[in-house]
């Protein structure tokens, strides 16, 4: 589906490309007859009073300066039928064009989109797993401070007591976007520093 999107769009920028270089065509072609227009009515006037009084090379330039400002006039008359109808159909082709793009960027958003939820559904399961973990964890914790023998209830052994509930460990555990996430809970700036140098 991918390779046959891209073929479309390549396919369908060659021709925008096409009709740009006709469009430029007509163009160019209104300059030349515009100038060959403009030099056709400059040599009848040139030539206009000798004509008209008899002179014979003027009455023989006059006839050609004729013959080419009707050529002129006339294919100026069809430029301006052409030019339109190839806007239209550039108009029509960067239309394509732009369609086949967004149904290949629609096709790539998909894939992104698919990707991402697989990496929420990875993160579900690591969340999940740590959560059972942490749990395990705690409950340990609160085990140890039952025993009378280590001394970790007495409040003189405060940093003691940290060590065996270890929130400090969690902390230096956790990934660093967890303080991006969530930074008013590092309000520890000791715990911030020691996590956010991990």
């Amino acid at each position: 589906m991918q390779k046959q999107l891209e073929k479309q769009v390549a396919e369908t920028a060659a021709v925008v490309v096409e009709w740009k270089a006709t469009v430029a065509g007509i163009q160019n072609q209104f300059n030349v007859a515009g100038l060959a227009l403009a030099k056709a009515k400059k040599e009848r006037e040139s030539h206009a009073l000798k004509a008209a009084m008899g002179d014979a090379a003027a009455t023989t330039a006059i006839k050609r300066a004729r013959g080419e400002q009707l050529t002129a006039e006339q294919v100026i008359a069809d430029l301006r039928i052409a030019l339109p109808e190839a806007e239209a159909q550039l108009a029509a082709a960067e239309k394509a064009t732009a369609s086949a793009r967004h149904e290949l960027a629609m096709l790539h958003g998909e894939k992104m989109m698919r990707s991402r939820v697989a990496a929420a559904a990875r993160m579900d399961a690591a969340f999940a797993e740590a959560a059972s973990a942490y749990s395990d964890f705690e409950r340990l914790g609160r085990e140890l401070q039952s025993f009378p023998d280590l001394n970790i209830a007495v409040s003189g052994n405060m940093s003691h007591w940290e060590t065996v509930t270890g929130y400090r460990r969690i902390a230096a555990s956790l990934p660093p976007f967890f303080v991006r996430l969530f930074p008013q809970t590092w309000a520890n700036e000791r715990l911030a520093d020691e996590f956010g140098s991990i």
